[in-house]
């Protein structure tokens, strides 16, 4: 099974490569690297439909909408929140990702566990896979990954700039 912070990839990628769009049927099938693929979750919340976020939210819909058309991909929305500073928040999306980590290791659903985040608030869930018997990758960016979480995982792939140029979506 692949998880996929869609939010936390989509700001290290762009930050660190510049690369705003990509084909995740090839990113699915990179990260399955040759092995049955149960599913692949994709986690994020939508933008607000309304205000300066419009176009980027309709955008945003449309994407969710091609993703759902991928075989074994399924996706899973948080929601965000505004806070007294302005700024958007989201809310649910790292929870339900390690939620769903720890719940489909316990239920024995998956051997391989390719988590997609560089977000630290997953180690626990990891740790929960491992003491099932579980393989967990985790695939990020190299500066975008806590340190905590490389360290927990068995193994660590980079996602650098020659898997994203195999992963561009073609115009």
């Amino acid at each position: 099974m692949i998880f996929v912070d869609g939010a936390n990839l989509y700001s290290c990628v762009e930050q660190a490569f510049g690369v705003t769009r990509m084909d995740f049927a090839k990113v699915r099938d990179e990260l399955a690297r040759g092995r049955d693929l149960v599913r692949m979750y994709y986690y994020n919340a939508p933008l607000p439909e309304q205000g300066e976020m419009a176009e980027k939210a309709r955008s945003q819909k449309k994407f969710f909408a091609a993703l759902k058309f991928l075989d074994s991909v399924e996706v899973r929305l948080g929601k965000l929140v505004r806070q007294d500073s302005g700024e958007y928040r989201q809310k649910g999306v790292d929870v339900r990702l390690a939620l769903d980590v720890a719940r489909y290791a316990l239920l024995d659903r998956y051997d391989v566990a390719v988590v997609v985040s560089g977000d630290s608030d997953v180690v626990e869930a990891v740790m929960v896979a491992k003491d099932q018997g579980k393989r967990v990758e985790i695939a990020f960016t190299r500066d975008g990954c806590s340190t905590e979480l490389r360290e927990a995982s068995d193994c660590f792939i980079e996602l650098d700039r020659p898997f994203f140029e195999r992963c561009a979506l073609q115009k």
